[in-house]
């Protein structure tokens, strides 16, 4: 806010230099208007212009898509949870995990709430259905908000650019390879795994750390099965 005002007084100053000299300079010699327009114009756009206030554009597929991984894979962490593995997500956009949200939280083996045989699968797929009251529901309206935070980067990332994680239950192999450990909630969370570490060392299989898949609370279970 301190920049933002700073900025006012000096294009507001800038203004007033500008303003001063064309009369000036009119009436001391007519063809050095064109001068003193051009010196006025390179002064720059004025704080809170267009160009300054233009938003990132949003894929509505993707936030949706973001929003419906979180929440199958970390409902039950909360909204530090969930907004931790949105940016494992979105760190991994390279041509190393993949080119895109989509590709990235579809890759095989990534994020169990996908898998085949996963109970969490048509939760994943239609969270409307399930989410339709308490815990479940508030947690999937703070996984939209999240999703659209962290795409349109307006979110800080807790995980400080991680790229793996699991949760505190399990240890998969590729952990001890892990570098840049931080634990938040039930997860670790990894910078980076070394190269060439192990064969999967690229890879996370989140289905080690999720293998009987997140519990949906009691009063949805008969709609699980």
């Amino acid at each position: 806010m301190v920049e933002q005002r700073n900025g006012k007084r000096r294009g507001g100053a800038r203004g007033g230099i500008a303003a001063l000299l064309v009369p000036l300079a009119l009436s001391l010699a007519p063809g050095a208007h064109a001068e003193i327009v051009a010196f006025e114009a390179n002064l720059g756009p004025a704080p809170n212009s267009a160009s300054l206030t233009t938003e990132t554009p949003l894929n509505e597929s993707d936030a949706r898509l973001l929003a419906a991984t979180i929440w199958a894979e970390a409902r039950s962490e909360g909204e530090i949870g969930m907004r931790a593995v949105a940016h494992v997500i979105v760190n991994r956009i390279s041509a190393r995990f993949g080119e895109n949200v989509e590709s990235v939280i579809l890759a095989p083996w990534q994020f169990s709430a996908w898998n085949a045989r996963d109970r969490n699968r048509p939760l994943v797929e239609n969270p409307e259905a399930y989410a339709t009251e308490g815990g479940n529901l508030v947690a999937w309206e703070a996984a939209q908000r999240i999703a659209r935070e962290v795409l349109l980067g307006q979110s800080n990332d807790p995980t400080e650019g991680a790229l793996f994680y699991h949760a505190c239950s399990v240890h998969p192999r590729w952990a001890r390879f892990g570098e840049g450990r931080r634990v938040i909630g039930a997860h670790v969370f990894y910078h980076d795994v070394r190269d060439g570490s192990q064969r999967r060392a690229h890879v996370i299989d989140v289905s080690e750390a999720f293998e009987e898949g997140l519990p949906i609370e009691e009063e949805d279970t008969a709609a699980v099965r």
